[in-house]
């Protein structure tokens, strides 16, 4: 009988370490594929540079097909084209 508790607690030990490696490891690939892309520094000065010339300040850069889209904290959208 007690081999058999043993056995069990074993087992979900075993249970709950897959799947806390699954999670981590789901968790890391999306990271990894959300930081895929990267900016040339004639592309940063671009960018920078209508930025400011529209009174952006600190907005969050994301790439869209066309260019680049910067979200203010007030949700404003500032669209910079390639």
């Amino acid at each position: 009988m007690k081999e058999r508790v043993m056995d069990g607690v074993f087992l979900l030990i075993v249970i709950a370490c897959v799947f806390g490696l699954l999670v981590s490891w789901n968790d890391g690939q999306r990271r990894k594929n959300d930081n895929s892309w990267s900016l040339s520094k004639a592309e940063r000065k671009l960018i920078m540079e209508e930025l400011d010339k529209r009174g952006a300040g600190y907005c969050v850069l994301e790439p869209i097909p066309s260019g680049w889209k910067c979200t203010d904290q007030q949700g404003k959208i500032f669209v910079v084209r390639k």
